[in-house]
């Protein structure tokens, strides 16, 4: 076995100036290699014709990036994953949120549809049931007994179907908003903790 000698420390010196050298070079010989055409018709680009385009690998000596600055970068790059992890979650909640309150919000469409059509059915029933009473009376005083006693009915019906849409539609609204609401209490909270 031989041994090999250490570099002296002007061929160091000599070896880390040289390299900026190699990328003219090679990009010179893949430009003259570009500049001739292939002769077989669908051929690829060979490999010298994809370095002409491909970008120089300039290295920095380490004495031009002081200790202070790469910590600063390290401390400033992880600071910015950390934030984009949790920007990220806070969308993916949000828009969990967001889907939550259309589904409730379907939810009570359709209850409050089915209420008001119900309210609309009892209203028509009783209705014909009046019109069916008013065309049995035999006297203009049952008539009028009989449609004051249906106006009172009605007057109560309709008081009682309203204050139902109205509490529905105040359930609704609440549980259409509550995942939201919920959703960015939580958003602001984890702000003002960071």
């Amino acid at each position: 076995m031989t041994a090999t000698a250490p570099k002296a420390p002007a061929a160091k010196a000599a070896a880390k100036a040289t390299p900026a050298k190699k990328p003219q070079v090679a990009a010179k010989a893949s430009a003259e290699t570009a500049s001739k055409p292939s002769t077989k018709p669908g051929a690829k680009p060979d490999a010298a014709a994809a370095l002409a385009f491909a970008m120089p690998n300039f290295e920095l000596p380490e004495t031009l990036m002081p200790d202070g600055a790469i910590e600063l970068a390290e401390k400033s790059l992880a600071s910015a994953r950390d934030t984009f992890a949790k920007t990220s979650a806070s969308v993916e909640e949000q828009s969990a949120a967001i889907e939550k309150s259309i589904d409730c919000a379907t939810k009570s469409a359709k209850d409050l549809n089915q209420k008001t059509m119900d309210a609309v059915k009892s209203n028509m029933d009783a209705g014909f049931n009046f019109l069916t009473d008013l065309m049995a009376v035999k006297s203009f005083s049952d008539a009028i007994e009989l449609q004051t006693a249906f106006a009172g009915k009605q007057f109560e019906t309709f008081s009682a179907q309203s204050k139902d849409l109205q509490e529905s539609l105040t359930k609704g609204i609440e549980e259409t908003s509550a995942p939201v609401k919920a959703a960015a209490e939580k958003t602001m909270e984890s702000i003002k903790a960071a």
